[in-house]
């Protein structure tokens, strides 16, 4: 699997393209989300077309938000044990901004859906405590 970590130094960013060959691998790079420097990892398997199968995971490091695409329909998770009025502010892809509870997961949630798809390659449906929603 290939993972893209953005590297934010001020207002510019360089991002960095790594192979993904085990689960550790994968769940050290989530972990250095969070910060003002890592705000975005994006994944994807080299054979699907990363334009149409990918998932982004954004923000942390106790609120994440989680998107991306199955064969070309748009995903955004939702997840209904959380408030859908109360805001958070998170950042990611480099930008500060305004999300509903109930359009963010915990690191915990966040990481198994990045292993199911590491391990899968497609975004999990099933057996998680969130839907998603097709835009």
């Amino acid at each position: 699997m290939k993972a893209i970590l953005d590297h934010w130094v001020g207002n510019r960013s360089e991002d960095t393209e790594h192979t993904i060959v085990s689960t550790g691998e994968l769940l050290a790079l989530l972990k250095r989300l969070g910060t003002n420097h890592h705000t975005l990892l994006s994944l994807y398997h080299p054979s699907k077309d990363p334009d149409n199968n990918h998932l982004m995971i954004g923000g942390g490091p106790q609120r994440y938000v989680l998107t991306g695409c199955e064969e070309g329909t748009i995903l955004n998770v939702r997840n209904p044990q959380m408030s859908d009025t109360a805001t958070v502010k998170i950042l990611v892809g480099g930008q500060l901004s305004l999300f509903t509870e109930h359009e963010l997961v915990t690191q915990e949630q966040a990481f198994e859906c990045a292993v199911q798809y590491f391990k899968t390659g497609r975004i999990s449906h099933v057996g998680l405590p969130y839907t998603w929603e097709k835009l």
